[in-house]
């Protein structure tokens, strides 16, 4: 019934809210204040970016546990990382040019 459509998806909206505040409470542990706001400023011009990084940490986090908090020459480091792995996703993309002529994009001295 819609009634239960709407409190599952409300149920799912609870969890995902949920999730967020455990990786903002995760990434506060793991990220010197200073290296947060940095992460932070990347977030408001490249949010997929933001993205890949806080993954990236999070699962390190996972894996083993830090020493010590992230400062801003390690999230530096990450940064440099995560954008040299973008590059390389960027490197075997391959555009392909249209073949055929189309005659609306040629404009000769006859149609003039």
């Amino acid at each position: 019934s819609q009634q239960d459509q709407q409190a599952q998806a409300e149920e799912k909206k609870q969890q995902m809210e949920q999730l967020q505040e455990q990786r903002r409470v995760m990434l506060r542990q793991i990220l010197e204040p200073a290296a947060a706001e940095r992460l932070a400023s990347i977030g408001l011009v490249k949010p997929e970016k933001k993205q890949l990084v806080e993954n990236f940490i999070l699962q390190q986090a996972q894996r083993e546990s830090f020493a010590r908090k992230i400062d801003e020459n390690v999230l530096k480091q990450i940064l440099e990382k995560v954008g040299e792995a973008e590059e390389e996703k960027k490197g075997k993309i391959q555009f392909q040019r249209k073949r055929h002529d189309d005659s609306d994009d040629d404009y000769g001295i006859e149609d003039l």
